[in-house]
Formats: structure tokens, C-alpha cells, sequence
């Protein structure tokens, strides 16, 4: 079992970087990596159950921003985050509402990674730290 905060798991989700630094997500760049074929099961098992947590997330934040943020004149959400225009107090109150969301914990029916397992994979620091609640230190 695998315990993991809801914003750890987003966070390792995102695409690092901006503008045209960005690249994919740390989650797959470790689906794309070329490891045994082992390893590469318990990522695709690791993956397939954080994958509806991750939707679930999604669809909480989406919840938060209808609330908060103002429709456009089509009464639809500014695409661009840039454009967010928030109720009175909203922009106070969905930072409040999204932290508790990332507090909370849940258990992932998955066995966590060896660092030993990822030797053929090119990892940054930044990369670990980001997934070090899904590595477990053999070395």
C-alpha cells in the first residue's frame, strides 16, 4: 500500500517547466521510460490507480473554480488562468479550499519503486523530488 497526499500526486502530474522548457510530467516520463519489464508493470499498475484519484482531484478543483471565478460572457471559464476574475473573496477562499483538497491522504493499492529498479532512467533532482513518496531507498 502507497500513501500519498492528493498534492503530491497532482504535483507530479504537471508538466515541469514553462513556455518552451516545458516538459512532460515526471509520471510520464517514468510510463515512458524503457525499464525491465517488471518494473514497468508496477509503474503501469501504479499509474492506473492513481489515474482516477487524479481525476477525482481534477474534478474537485473544476468544482472550486466555477464557484469562485467568474464566467465569462459566454458563461464559461476563462481558458487562461491569466483571465480569472474571482467573486468577492473567492480567490482567498479557493486557496483555502484547494490546500485542505492537497492535504488529504490516500492509500494506493501499489507497491512503491526501488531506486535500483529506475537505473536506466535519467532522473533530476528536482524529478525525485517530486516522486520520492513513490521510491523506496534499496541502495
Amino acid at each position: 500500500m502507497l500513501k500519498v497526499t492528493l498534492g503530491a500526486l497532482f504535483q507530479a502530474s504537471l508538466p515541469l517547466g514553462n513556455g518552451k522548457k516545458k516538459k512532460q510530467p515526471i509520471l510520464m516520463d517514468l510510463a515512458d521510460s524503457k525499464v525491465p519489464v517488471g518494473t514497468a508493470y508496477k509503474i503501469n499498475k501504479f499509474l492506473e490507480k492513481a489515474k482516477p484519484e487524479l481525476e477525482n482531484f481534477d474534478g474537485r478543483r473544476k468544482e472550486l473554480l466555477k464557484k469562485y471565478v467568474k464566467k465569462n460572457k459566454d458563461g464559461k471559464l476563462p481558458e487562461d488562468v491569466k483571465d480569472f476574475e474571482y467573486e468577492d473573496g473567492g480567490k482567498e477562499l479557493i486557496d483555502k479550499e484547494f490546500e485542505e483538497l492537497k492535504k488529504i491522504e490516500i492509500d494506493l493499492d501499489c507497491d512503491s519503486l526501488k531506486i535500483s529498479e529506475l537505473s536506466n532512467v535519467n532522473l533530476s533532482s528536482n524529478d525525485i523530488d517530486l516522486i520520492k513518496w513513490l521510491l523506496k531507498n534499496d541502495l
